[in-house]
């Protein structure tokens, strides 16, 4: 039962970056990841990395966010994983707003809406339009 302990504590971590705890999420996050690894669960590892690269992101350092949010996407490629795809691209997105790089803004969140408009992900495409229109 250790990849479902492994993802409990991934998903426990998330609720702690989405309650702004950003110590409490990567302490949940570095629990996981090497029992993720130990079962070789790609998809669980990608997700560890993305989620943590969210946290940089809250943390201040916008380049390990960037560079880990692409290092997962990568990783979720061949895995089909959409889903984590389009909230990763959505997330860069914000990320490229933040430093007023707005073409490239523009350019990762397009990917992130056409990924989740193509497998009906209502969430991403909201998120992703929203982000779209106070580009423009």
């Amino acid at each position: 039962r250790k990849q479902e302990l492994a993802l409990v504590l991934l998903n426990t971590g998330y609720d702690y970056y989405l309650l702004s705890k950003y110590d409490s999420a990567m302490a949940y996050y570095n629990e996981s990841e090497p029992i993720l690894r130990q079962l070789k669960f790609e998809l669980g590892v990608a997700y560890i990395i993305g989620n943590r690269a969210l946290v940089y992101w809250k943390q201040g350092d916008r380049d390990k966010a960037k560079e880990d949010l692409f290092r997962a996407i990568e990783m979720l490629k061949p895995l089909g994983d959409k889903y984590g795809m389009a909230d990763y691209y959505n997330q860069l997105g914000n990320i490229f707003k933040e430093e007023n790089a707005e073409e490239e803004a523009i350019k990762y969140t397009l990917i992130g809406l056409e990924m989740a408009k193509s497998v009906g992900l209502k969430e991403q495409v909201r998120d992703a339009s929203y982000l779209l229109f106070k580009l423009t």
